[in-house]
């Protein structure tokens, strides 16, 4: 049996972080030389425009110079081994969907690293829905989750979906909709989402699970069809679109967060400089603007905050990877 999952809102610092002034260029004595935001996702997709948007901000009021570090693959698990043993002084910074510290410790039996205590946590950057789209492996008069279903069912071999990574939220989410409903979806894992919707859009793969904002440049195509987004409400970003929860199927409803971390160890000053910069990044009106055009939310945090969040999820996803015993080879 699957164990509903509610929806976990982490909106509350966006008002905060919105009326935070941007900084500005800080004075040549405080900046790092060189500093790099390392992402464990290939470029194209959601989570590398962030990153590099971010390392637009941060340079010049962070360090002289801002790189992004692209550690493709196991869904983010190198890219956060790289950063664990990482110098301790702000110059290497982890973006990471919040799924490789909260739901990877519970389905993976060896990690190359401790979620609870590799780490230290810098602030939120995002919070977003997943959307499940189809595209032209499935028929056009697939318009909704249950006639998806209806068709899987009855075209065995057709019932896969891929997603960004095994073990992301968008993995569970497609997991937790089959056992459910007693569908035998079968995940494809891919290293990052822009690859996955490539292989949907030439019809190599049925469906796709991933972000909504990654779906937003093909909704016009014709061969992206978005059936359902995770959230209890549906999103600003596809509002002709119902949420699972709408069409009957709140096993669904799940949302993920994307945070930025440093190696365990960093001195608290160093991580609270890092905060202030990525904070006053956040809150740049022509970075949320950017940001809303490709389907992302701006949301900051305090480290405290974070690091709260990190933990209450990472004990709250133990308990459902429990209660399903899903895990992953």
């Amino acid at each position: 049996m699957t164990t509903p999952i509610p929806r976990r809102t982490f909106l509350q610092g966006l008002g905060a972080s919105l009326a935070l002034p941007y900084l500005g260029n800080a004075s040549a004595q405080d900046l790092l030389p060189m500093a790099r935001i390392t992402i464990g996702f290939a470029a194209g997709g959601m989570t590398d425009t962030m990153a590099r948007r971010l390392a637009d901000k941060l340079t010049g009021t962070y360090a002289k110079t801002v790189l992004v570090d692209n550690r493709a693959g196991a869904g983010g698990q190198i890219a956060a081994s790289v950063v664990k043993p990482a110098p301790k002084d702000g110059s290497v910074l982890l973006i990471t969907p919040g799924a490789v510290l909260t739901i990877f410790p519970h389905v993976y039996k060896k990690l190359p690293y401790n979620a609870l205590t590799d780490f230290e946590a810098v602030s939120l950057t995002t919070v977003v829905d997943s959307g499940w789209a189809v595209g032209p492996a499935v028929p056009d008069n697939v318009t909704n989750v249950a006639q998806y279903l209806e068709w899987c069912r009855s075209h065995p071999l057709g019932g896969s979906f891929a997603t960004p990574g095994a073990g992301s939220t968008s993995h569970f989410c497609g997991e937790l909709l089959g056992r459910a409903n007693h569908v035998d979806l079968r995940h494809t894992p891919y290293r990052g989402a822009q690859p996955a919707i490539q292989d949907m859009l030439g019809g190599q793969v049925p469906a796709v699970c991933t972000a909504v904002g990654d779906f937003l440049p093909y909704l016009g195509s014709g061969k992206c069809r978005v059936l359902a987004t995770s959230g209890p409400t549906r999103t600003k970003f596809t509002p002709q679109v119902p949420t699972f929860a709408e069409q009957g199927f709140k096993d669904a409803t799940v949302v993920e967060w994307f945070g930025a971390f440093a190696p365990a160890g960093t001195p608290p000053e160093v991580i609270a400089r890092a905060n202030k910069a990525l904070v006053a990044a956040l809150a740049a009106p022509d970075y949320v603007e950017a940001m809303g055009k490709v389907g992302q939310p701006v949301v900051s945090s305090s480290a405290a905050d974070l690091n709260k969040r990190m933990h209450e999820d990472n004990a709250f996803w133990g308990k459902v990877v429990r209660d399903t015993n899903f895990s992953i080879e």
